[in-house]
């Protein structure tokens, strides 16, 4: 195995976000950045694009399921028309179940990732058994891409003081907005960011944070933001994870504060006056750290055979 992770460093990873929807782009910066940072501990090149691929077979190119309007279409053609040119693989982070995203009426999405899974090359998903959904992808084709924890991802620059006791590092939903204006009414200073916020000021209101809290979006959601718990430890920022009690992601909620929807707000507040928020997350970066080195988790996926012609 040490001689196939070795050829591991020729390999070129291109993230083109062309085919995502532009006002989704800056949303996926903590996932791009910490799936570029895990293939750069591995030896390999990245490079990010949000208009062109990279033809001719030696980059392998990776879109962000989201295929919207002509992308579909387009994706199919340009495979069908330059094959072993453009080698192409998926990034699935969504549940094929939840009816606010994938199914139900937003069953047309779903059917675009179909399409677009049966000329790609693979297909990388965060969510546990997507590669069972047999009426949407080929099993042969998927492989659950977990994450870990990269030094390289450690990129908040975390201030001396910290004048924000709460973040939420994404759009206040209703489910969301009771327990945020909970903690704003007991004298917390509580921030959250949207669609658009850049990512100089997202950093930057992520460093001045004790805590960051991650809760569901909507009443169905039953997994949790594994790369808002990545982004809080690796960067020694503790995490109060609503805990969804599934067995899919029981491994993240050992780097969090994990707790209950009806208990969320005195849990956040026993952080703040009964415990050192910094204290506790340097403890569960330190753990991250130590038992989950994304390196690792990638070498794996990296060696198997669908990459083999990426060696040489």
């Amino acid at each position: 195995m040490a001689c196939v992770f070795a050829y591991i460093a020729q390999m070129h990873f291109h993230f083109c976000l062309a085919t995502l929807p532009a006002m989704f782009r800056e949303s996926v910066q903590d996932f791009v950045t910490l799936l570029a940072s895990g293939l750069n501990d591995c030896g390999c090149q990245v490079t990010i694009d949000d208009s062109q691929v990279i033809y001719g077979g030696k980059a392998i190119n990776l879109f962000i399921e989201h295929f919207e309007g002509d992308a579909v279409g387009d994706l199919i053609a340009t495979k069908r028309q330059k094959g072993r040119d453009f080698p192409f693989g998926i990034l699935f982070c969504e549940n094929l179940n939840d009816t606010e995203v994938m199914s139900g009426e937003f069953a047309w999405r779903s059917d675009g990732f179909r399409r677009v899974a049966e000329v790609s090359n693979f297909v990388w998903h965060l969510m546990p058994r997507t590669e069972q959904r047999t009426d949407i992808v080929d099993p042969e084709k998927c492989s659950l891409l977990s994450l870990g924890y990269s030094a390289r991802f450690k990129n908040i620059p975390l201030q001396p003081e910290r004048d924000i006791d709460f973040y939420l590092p994404g759009l206040a939903y209703p489910r969301r907005r009771p327990i945020l204006q909970k903690l704003s009414d007991l004298g917390y200073n509580v921030r959250s960011s949207d669609l658009k916020t850049p990512a100089y000021i997202f950093r930057s209101l992520m460093g001045r944070s004790k805590a960051i809290l991650e809760i569901g979006r909507f009443d169905n959601t039953s997994t949790p933001s594994t790369v808002r718990i990545c982004i809080g430890a690796t960067n020694s920022i503790p995490v109060l994870a609503e805990n969804f009690k599934g067995p899919d992601f029981d491994y993240m909620y050992d780097y969090t504060i994990a707790v209950d929807f009806d208990s969320y707000v005195g849990r956040c507040v026993d952080l703040m006056e009964r415990e050192d928020p910094i204290a506790t997350g340097k403890a569960l970066h330190d753990k991250f750290a130590a038992e989950r080195p994304f390196k690792a988790i990638l070498d794996a996926l990296l060696a198997e055979k669908r990459f083999d012609p990426f060696r040489d």
